[in-house]
C-alpha cells in the first residue's frame, strides 16, 4: 500500500510492506477484533476501512494479553525484564553476542581484501555497516516515507495504532530500525519499539532494548543502549542514547572510547555525552577517565574531536609544577588556517618567571611539507643575572622542512637557534618539536638523485644548549657523490663514494659563572693537541664487487680502495701543546687503505604449523670474512668519527667506525645463523 497523499506524508508517512502482505497491493488486511478490514488512504490523509466480505485464512494474530511475542520469541515483558546491557552510575557491563557481532565487528580473519587495505596493520577487526536499501539517502526525515516489513500486523481502526511483530523493518530515508515487534500510533506520528533494537543512520549504529521513534522528524530515543560510529571506530554505552532529527547523539550516564571491543584500556565516562557527527566534535559533563575501569582523572567538562576533522578551538590544558618555573599551566589553541597548514599556540604561564608565548605552524604542498616554531619569554626571574651568558629577553627559532624542486632536487632544513645555553633547562620547553638537548642542529642541504647517482651539497652548525659539553665541530660545506657505473660483463658491480668536508670549530676556552655565583671551568680547556685543529677532508673510496646468486645462496666477494686527504690548520694552543708531548704537526696528511672481503650465506625453508598457522621456516647461515691491513693514524684528527656499537649488523660491516676518519684493522671471520618464520600473506 504507496500512500501519495502530501498531507498524509507530512503527517504520518507509512508504507506498510511484508511477506504477509506482499500479495494485497491495493489494500492491506489487518486483524481486528475478531473482524478482517481492507484499508486504504482516504483524500482527507486519514485511514479509510471496510469490513472484508470474503475472509481467507489469516496468520496467528500476535498474542498481547501477557506481553507480545517478538520473532526470537520473547514476549515484551521478558524484554522489560532483559538483564541491563549498560547499567548507571559505572556498573558491569554485559555483552549482547560474545563477538560482538550486534555491534557490526567482523574480525581481521574475515576482513575482505578492500576492508583490511583500510584496517590499521595491528587492528583484530573492524566495524563493517552492512549494505542496506537508502542507506545514503539525503533526503530529509520530514520529507521521506516510512516504510515498514514484518512478519504479522493489525490494526486498531478507532485508536489508528498499528501492531506489528516478527522481525520488523522501518525505514526512512537513511535511517533504519530493526525490533521484534512495534506500535504505530498514527494521530501522534510515533512509533513504540521493542526486543532487540537496531538503529542505524550515517554510518552510526545503536543498539537497545526499547525505543520511542518520532515519525515525521526521525528523532528516536533508545534504552540500555549501545552505539558505535564505524569510520571513526568509536563505540560505547549508555542508560539511553537520544537520536536528535539532526543526527546529534546524546547519551546519559554514557561512556566513550576508540578501543576495540574486547579491550577497555581507557574510556570516558560522563553524566552527559553529546556526539555530533555534522561537526566531528563532542562534549561532555562530569567526566572521568578510566583506564582499566579505574578513574585516574576527572573533569566537569570536556570538548574533544570524534573523528580526525579539524577545528578551531582550545585544546586539553595542563599543568605542572617544578622549582625552575613554579607552577606552570599551558592553554593551548588550535588555528585550523586551511586544508594544507594550521597553527597551534601554547600560551605557557610559570609563576616563577612570567608568560613564555610559543607557537607553530605546519604547512603542506603538492612538492614539500615543514613547521615554523617561535618561543618569547621576558624572564621574571633575575636570580640568575650571575650566570653567564645572561639574557631576560629569551627565544626560541625552529624551521624544520622537506621539499622537492622536482622529480630530483630534494631540499631539507633542520635549524633551531635559542637565546642562551639554559633556555631548555630553565624553561622545560618541548611544545614545539624541539626536544631538550645538548646540540641542536642547525642544518640545510640539497640533494640531486641521477639515474645512477646521488650528489649533495650539505651546511650544518650546532649550537650548544648547555656549557657543560664540549663544542661540536661545524660542517661547512660537504659535498658527497655516491653511486655505480653501469652494470660490467659477467656482473661486475663497480661503485664509488666521494667526500669533500670543511670542519671548523670555535673553543671557548676559560670558565662559566653559575646562578649562585661559583665559577667551573669550561670542557674546551680539555681539548689539547690535535684535537684542536680544524681542516678540509677528501674522501675517495671506490669499490668492486661480484654478486653470485643462486636460489639456494649467494657469494660476494669485494675489494674497496679508500683515499683520504687532509689539510689541517692547527691554533698556537695546540702546536704547544704537541710540541711538549713531543709530537709533530703535520698540515697536509693523506692515508689509503685496501679492504677485502666475502659474503656468503645458505638459504633453506619448509613448511611447518605453528598453534593452528601456516609458516614458511627458513634457516639462513651466513660467513663473512673481512681483511683491512694496519695504517698508523695517529697524525690525522677526529672528526667526525667514533666507534660503532656491536650488534649483530655490526658483524656484516667492513668498517667497526662510523665516519672515515679512522679505519679499523681486521682479518676476522663472522658466522651468523637466521631463522625466519613467514605467514603466508607475508607477515614476518
Amino acid at each position: 500500500m504507496a500512500l501519495k497523499s502530501p498531507a498524509f506524508r507530512k503527517k504520518f508517512p507509512l508504507l506498510v510492506t511484508g511477506s504477509l502482505l506482499a500479495m494485497q497491493p491495493l489494500a492491506t488486511p489487518f486483524a481486528f477484533a475478531e473482524e478482517q478490514y481492507d484499508c486504504s488512504v482516504s483524500a482527507t490523509g486519514g485511514w479509510d476501512c471496510a469490513p472484508k466480505t470474503s475472509v481467507a485464512q489469516l496468520p496467528p494474530r500476535p498474542a498481547h494479553a501477557d506481553g507480545s511475542v517478538g520473532a526470537s520469541g520473547e514476549t515484551s515483558e521478558q524484554v522489560k525484564q532483559a538483564p541491563l546491557v549498560t547499567e548507571a552510575k559505572g556498573r558491569a557491563l554485559k555483552a549482547r553476542s560474545d563477538d560482538y557481532s550486534h555491534l557490526d565487528w567482523v574480525p581481521r580473519d574475515k576482513l575482505t581484501a578492500a576492508q583490511l587495505a583500510e584496517t590499521g596493520p595491528y587492528c583484530s577487526g573492524s566495524y563493517v555497516e552492512p549494505i542496506r536499501p537508502g542507506m545514503n539517502d539525503p533526503t530529509s526525515k520530514s520529507d521521506s516515507p516510512t516504510f515498514i516489513g514484518a512478519k504479522a500486523s493489525r490494526y486498531q481502526q478507532e485508536e489508528q495504532i498499528a501492531t506489528l511483530a516478527g522481525d520488523v523493518v522501518m525505514r526512512q530515508g537513511s535511517m533504519q530500525i530493526e525490533a521484534d515487534e512495534a506500535s504505530l500510533y498514527q494521530a501522534e506520528s510515533r512509533g513504540e519499539l521493542n526486543g532487540k533494537v537496531r538503529l542505524r543512520d550515517n554510518g552510526a549504529l545503536i543498539v537497545g532494548d526499547h525505543a520511542d521513534v518520532q515519525l515525521d522528524t526521525g528523532a528516536a530515543k533508545v534504552d540500555n543502549a549501545e552505539y558505535v560510529l564505524h569510520k571513526s571506530r568509536i563505540r560505547g554505552s549508555a542508560l539511553y542514547a537520544k537520536r536528535a532529527e539532526d543526527s546529534i547523539i546524546r547519551l546519559k550516564d554514557g561512556t566513550y572510547t576508540t578501543c576495540e571491543p574486547n579491550s577497555n584500556a581507557w574510556q570516558l565516562k560522563g553524566n552527559n555525552i553529546t556526539l555530533n557527527p555534522a561537526t566531528g566534535f563532542g562534549t561532555a559533563t562530569n567526566v572521568t577517565l578510566r583506564v582499566k575501569d579505574i578513574p585516574v582523572f576527572y573533569t566537569p567538562y570536556i570538548y574533544f574531536p570524534i573523528d580526525d576533522r579539524r577545528q578551531s578551538g582550545f585544546l586539553p590544558p595542563s599543568f605542572s609544577s617544578s622549582s625552575d618555573t613554579g607552577f606552570m599551566l599551558v592553554t593551548p589553541y588550535y588555528f585550523n588556517l586551511a586544508p594544507n597548514y594550521d597553527a597551534t599556540l601554547y600560551p605557557r604561564y610559570m609563576t616563577k618567571r612570567g608568560l613564555l608565548m610559543e607557537g607553530e605552524l605546519r604547512y603542506l604542498t603538492e612538492s614539500s611539507e615543514g613547521q615554523f616554531g617561535a618561543a618569547y619569554l621576558n624572564d621574571d626571574n633575575d636570580d640568575r643575572k650571575r650566570q653567564t651568558d645572561y639574557t631576560d629577553k629569551r627565544y626560541m627559532l625552529n624551521w624544520q622542512h622537506k621539499g622537492g624542486l622536482d622529480s630530483r632536487v630534494l631540499t631539507e632544513v633542520d635549524y633551531t637557534k635559542i637565546s642562551d645555553p639554559y633556555y631548555f633547562q630553565d624553561l622545560e620547553s618541548d611544545q614545539i618539536g624541539v626536544e631538550s638537548r645538548d646540540y641542536l642542529n642547525q642544518q640545510g642541504a640539497v640533494s640531486y638523485r641521477g639515474d645512477s647517482y646521488t650528489a649533495r651539497l650539505n651546511a650544518q652548525a650546532y649550537q650548544l644548549a648547555t656549557v657543560t659539553q664540549i663544542t661540536p665541530y661545524n660542517m661547512l660545506p660537504q659535498l658527497t657523490l655516491n653511486g655505480a657505473l653501469p652494470q660490467q660483463p659477467g656482473g661486475l658491480n663497480i661503485a664509488y663514494n666521494t667526500e669533500l668536508v670543511r670542519f671548523d670549530r670555535s673553543l671557548e676556552n676559560g670558565n662559566y659563572t653559575n646562578e649562585d655565583g661559583t665559577v667551573d671551568p669550561r670542557l674546551d680547556n680539555n681539548v689539547t693537541g690535535l684535537a684542536r685543529a680544524n681542516g678540509t677532508r677528501m674522501n675517495l673510496a671506490p669499490s668492486v664487487s661480484l654478486p653470485l646468486n643462486w636460489s639456494y645462496g649467494y657469494l660476494t666477494p669485494s675489494l674497496k680502495y679508500m683515499y683520504t686527504q687532509y689539510d689541517l690548520d692547527l691554533d698556537g694552543i695546540g702546536k704547544t701543546q704537541l710540541a711538549t708531548t713531543g709530537g709533530k704537526f703535520d698540515s697536509s696528511v693523506s692515508r689509503n687503505v685496501p679492504i677485502a672481503s666475502v659474503d656468503s650465506g645458505l638459504y633453506f625453508d619448509r613448511n611447518t604449523n605453528w598453534f593452528g598457522t601456516n609458516y614458511r621456516q627458513t634457516l639462513e647461515p651466513r660467513a663473512f670474512y673481512l681483511y683491512v691491513p694496519e695504517r698508523n693514524q695517529d697524525n690525522i684528527p677526529i672528526f667526525d668519527t667514533s666507534e660503532s656499537t656491536f650488534s649483530y649488523s655490526s658483524l656484516w660491516r667492513d668498517n667497526r667506525f662510523t665516519g672515515t676518519d679512522r679505519v679499523g684493522d681486521e682479518n676476522k671471520l663472522s658466522l651468523g645463523l637466521t631463522s625466519r618464520l613467514i605467514e603466508d600473506n607475508g607477515f614476518e
